[in-house]
């Protein structure tokens, strides 16, 4: 081959392996925009599940609150969990149709079809269990607390076993419960994409979330915005190996990133200078400029995230310390 030919050939390489970065970059930038909305979105639909349409705070009470919060809560949750595997294509709405449909509260959009869901948080399972099986249901999928799916198994399972000899069809309609009741909303078409069990009250509850929105006055953070951040992050990288964006010295850095992103060890400011320096060098000597931009911004939010994490810790360990010398001195 010719000096000039090989000299072509590798300007042709060039080209194309920036082209490849550099639409690998927007495509990243694009689902990190779906990303940053679904978490916005889930802020926005617990704060909208607490307010009445007037803008006003809602004066129902908490017993009666958290059901619509499990509702924004799964719908949100699901959105934020299919954004971080890439599947924007899979979403969970409210908007079933028509306003207050009797029978249908959430339903899942897929490629291959849409699934509706019915979700009641009652005091117990029993009172799900019964809330949840008149015949209507029998269609759709059953949402309860995550702390109580396993009495409402129970009770729908023992109601049918009464029903069975007189009333048939009120059995057959326990049963189904008994068979769906879960207390995740989920895709059709891939059961790795799944919204995040609720608790009925206590930690993570539906209670807490709903007050926590009325008391903030905006709705609660995803509570596991960390996780699928580094999800997501790591979705990317993997992405772009297998397209070939990555290569040489950036693949190298891309690599221990992703190591960082899967590793279970808390992130530090120290550990994302180095690995975002890393990056930078990497990016000089070979292609993947653009994915290599997207490395050291989400290694911008990691750094953010663990601030913010930190900060909520150190809130949260003051405000011990401070009930446990209130209860000392009322002692």
């Amino acid at each position: 081959m010719s000096p000039s030919k090989d000299k072509n050939s590798k300007r042709k390489s060039e080209s194309i392996d920036f082209g490849s970065s550099f639409a690998l970059g927007g495509f990243n930038q694009l689902q990190g925009d779906a990303f940053k909305k679904v978490l916005a979105d889930y802020k926005n639909g617990i704060m909208n599940s607490v307010t009445a349409k007037s803008g006003d705070l809602t004066n129902q009470s908490l017993d009666v609150q958290q059901g619509f919060t499990a509702e924004a809560h799964h719908v949100g949750s699901f959105n934020i969990e299919a954004a971080a595997k890439g599947q924007l294509n899979h979403s969970a709405t409210l908007d079933v149709g028509q306003v207050n449909d009797p029978v249908a509260d959430i339903r899942v959009n897929t490629p291959s079809g849409s699934q509706d869901y019915q979700v009641k948080f009652y005091k117990d399972g029993d009172s799900t269990a019964a809330a949840l099986s008149p015949k209507k249901y029998d269609t759709v999928g059953k949402v309860v607390p995550k702390d109580q799916v396993q009495d409402v198994k129970d009770a729908a399972s023992k109601r049918a076993a009464k029903a069975e000899g007189n009333r048939p069809e009120v059995a057959d309609s326990y049963k189904d419960t008994a068979d769906k009741a879960t207390d995740k909303i989920s895709s059709n078409d891939d059961q790795n994409i799944q919204s995040t069990g609720l608790n009925r009250k206590g930690e993570g509850s539906a209670e807490e979330l709903a007050k926590e929105a009325k008391e903030k006055g905006e709705g609660p953070d995803y509570k596991e915005t960390a996780r699928v951040r580094a999800e997501f992050n790591g979705m990317q990288y993997r992405n772009a190996a297998k397209s070939g964006a990555l290569s040489g010295a950036t693949f190298a850095a891309a690599g221990e990133l992703y190591g960082i992103l899967s590793s279970n060890e808390p992130m530090t400011k120290e550990r994302c200078m180095e690995a975002a320096q890393n990056i930078v060098f990497s990016a000089l000597k070979g292609a993947g400029r653009a994915v290599a931009v997207t490395g050291v911004q989400h290694l911008g939010q990691m750094m953010a995230d663990a601030a913010t994490q930190a900060a909520s810790k150190t809130v949260a360990k003051a405000a011990g310390g401070a009930a446990a010398k209130a209860g000392a001195s009322s002692m």
